[in-house]
């Protein structure tokens, strides 16, 4: 794909239809803020491991005596990336989750991204099975993120 040679050697590579996935129609402007997978967050004013564990159900401690002698300040973290890969069945492949710092709107923010790869042998063959892979791993991405987001959280945006 994206104009190689095998690409246009194959008659039978995928076509997709160019864009970019929409929104549920049925998301309320504020929900859609949150599909989005970006917060407005003041790490300055905000311990971002106490909103992660609270507010997305993901508890992240680090060894406290890393901070005991002084040299490094515990919070807020100046940095934030963590990353973890699944096993999924449905699809077959992997199920990434992702929290980070970032920016939106020009503000920070905490970030955080659900993402389905297959690879290899778990790739769809025939182009006819790529939107049952793709519905399947947006269900899977999907289901995720309303459940970090299920109690507080969820309720801001309703």
């Amino acid at each position: 794909m994206r104009g190689s040679w095998r690409a246009r050697a194959r008659s039978d590579e995928p076509q997709p239809e160019p864009g970019k996935p929409q929104c549920p129609s049925w998301m309320s402007a504020e929900q859609k803020r949150v599909y989005r997978d970006a917060l407005p967050f003041d790490y300055d004013g905000n311990a971002v491991f106490a909103f992660l564990k609270e507010q997305l159900k993901t508890d992240i401690a680090l060894y406290g005596k890393l901070f005991d002698d002084g040299r490094v300040q515990e919070q807020p973290p100046i940095g934030l990336d963590m990353r973890f890969a699944f096993s999924c069945s449905v699809p077959k492949g992997a199920m990434h989750l992702r929290f980070f710092k970032g920016k939106k709107n020009d503000a920070d923010a905490l970030i955080w991204e659900t993402m389905v790869e297959s690879v290899g042998e778990d790739v769809p063959k025939a182009q006819k099975d790529i939107p049952t892979w793709v519905n399947e791993a947006h269900l899977l991405a999907e289901d995720w993120f309303f459940a970090l987001i299920e109690g507080d959280l969820q309720r801001k945006f309703e």
